[in-house]
């Protein structure tokens, strides 16, 4: 998540297409989002101060210690979904 660029977001669509380079099998997924996602999207988009082409310009060691202090102050853990592919 932490690699998508701006390029790999289709607006118009609400489509997540990310690029084989940010994906450790080099296959491409594709994932959809709702109205509600849309709109935040827009919002943070508006407001986010980056010129970075990343969507999410954070270095990763920042987002995981985000993550952990959220962990701490709200005893929920979550962690990504591993997803198998498996050629057919």
């Amino acid at each position: 998540m932490l690699s998508l660029k701006l390029e790999d977001v289709n607006f118009e669509q609400r489509m997540i297409i990310p690029s084989k380079r940010s994906s450790r099998t080099k296959l491409s997924l594709v994932s959809f989002y709702n109205d509600e996602t849309k709109d935040v999207l827009e919002r943070y988009l508006q407001n986010r101060k980056s010129k970075s082409d990343k969507l999410f310009p954070i270095h990763r060691e920042r987002f995981r210690k985000i993550w952990t202090e959220a962990h701490k102050e709200t005893e929920i853990w979550l962690r990504p979904r591993i997803r198998t592919y498996i050629p057919a």
